[in-house]
């Protein structure tokens, strides 16, 4: 949230209109605002592996992991 901002029309940030909440973030203001949203990646909760996929062509580890295996956030 500390890289998030929202900004007025005339280009003023404007403060404490942005909050997490269980279902994402939510913007709560009674102007006009532009926000820019900084994401991140969460750690992953699972990793799947899919035996259907029964080899690869990668050569690098990452392409491999994200080819054979499927990742829950």
């Amino acid at each position: 949230m500390d890289k998030s901002y929202c900004r007025d029309v005339d280009g003023q940030e404007v403060e404490d209109v942005l909050s997490i909440t269980p279902s994402g973030v939510n913007v709560q203001t009674d102007q006009t605002v532009y926000c820019t949203l900084y994401f991140e990646n969460s750690e992953a909760r699972m990793l799947i592996y899919d035996p259907i996929k029964s080899g690869t062509q990668c050569t690098t580890v990452q392409c491999a992991l994200d080819e054979l295996y499927k990742i829950l956030y």
